[in-house]
């Protein structure tokens, strides 16, 4: 009777570690002229961004480029890989931070990963989505989004596809 316990309780433990995360709550504010909803400024500012430096490691905290999200909130940290940060200098210098996902979904769809990029200097600022390669029926689900734009500004969340033809869903924010 133990062991089929143990068993019982191993197999819910497993089948739930794998269980995808719905990234929607945190991205849903893009369909509003690319709001930032309060968890996603939330993972950016207190998990990934430190004060700027010189070098794009310095511009991202250490925990982030080692995987380590302590201060994001499950499900998510669960689907968080190590941050990719490259620093920019072609005209305007910007610093642009990748998080691949793993086990993620928005709007029920696979979500491969997001990148943020800010330029403090430039006003250059902005959130892309990336899906991966979308079929028709996924991607129909994703244009089915009425993605509005920004009052004040006009910004607004823009579907596109890559040279390696992953579909991305980008809200450029520059002032």
């Amino acid at each position: 009777m133990k062991l089929k316990s143990m068993l019982l309780l191993s197999s819910i433990f497993m089948s739930a570690s794998v269980v995808a995360a719905d990234w929607t709550p945190v991205f849903k504010n893009f369909e509003n002229g690319c709001a930032d909803s309060k968890l996603l400024q939330h993972i950016v500012n207190k998990s990934i961004w430190t004060e700027h430096g010189t070098t794009p490691d310095a511009f991202v905290r250490k925990s982030a480029l080692k995987g380590n999200y302590a201060n994001v909130m499950l499900p998510y940290k669960n689907d968080m890989l190590a941050a990719k940060s490259k620093l920019y200098n072609d005209g305007e210098q910007y610093i642009e931070v990748t998080i691949p996902l793993k086990n993620a979904t928005l709007y029920g769809l696979p979500l491969k990963g997001f990148t943020v990029y800010s330029g403090t200097a430039s006003g250059l600022a902005g959130r892309t989505l990336v899906f991966g390669q979308l079929n028709a029926t996924q991607l129909q689900k994703l244009k089915s989004i009425k993605f509005k734009a920004d009052a004040e500004q006009e910004f607004k969340a823009v579907i596109s596809t890559d040279k390696q033809k992953q579909t991305i869903l980008a809200c450029d924010v520059s002032m």
